[in-house]
């Protein structure tokens, strides 16, 4: 059996979880790191130690999921990675509102 964090485990800060065979991923992720810095954690979701278990595999093949303290469902996808680039010392919203469609 493999040691996975409990399902509902409260995430304590930002956490990113990505597939870490996929190239595109870890570029994507390499890049974010330096838009987040230490903010975000980062985590392949390969490594079911570290990352919630009450998503379903499947579920983290599809896309990236960001999930941040206090919220109860992940944001996945295209929402995740602009989510993730408001987080850090030098936040850029300017993504996630072109993506919700918000005037600026």
């Amino acid at each position: 059996m493999i040691d996975e964090k409990p399902i509902g485990e409260p995430i304590k800060s930002p956490l990113f979880v990505y597939d870490g065979e996929c190239r595109f991923c870890l570029r994507c992720v390499e890049r974010l790191k330096l838009a987040t810095g230490v903010a975000v954690e980062y985590v392949a979701f390969q490594d079911r130690s570290k990352r919630p278990s009450d998503v379903a595999d499947e579920d983290y093949e599809r896309a990236v999921h960001l999930f941040l303290p206090g919220k109860g469902s992940p944001f996945k996808g295209a929402e995740a990675v602009y989510r993730a680039l408001t987080i850090g010392s030098t936040p850029t919203v300017w993504p996630l509102l072109l993506y919700e469609r918000k005037p600026l």
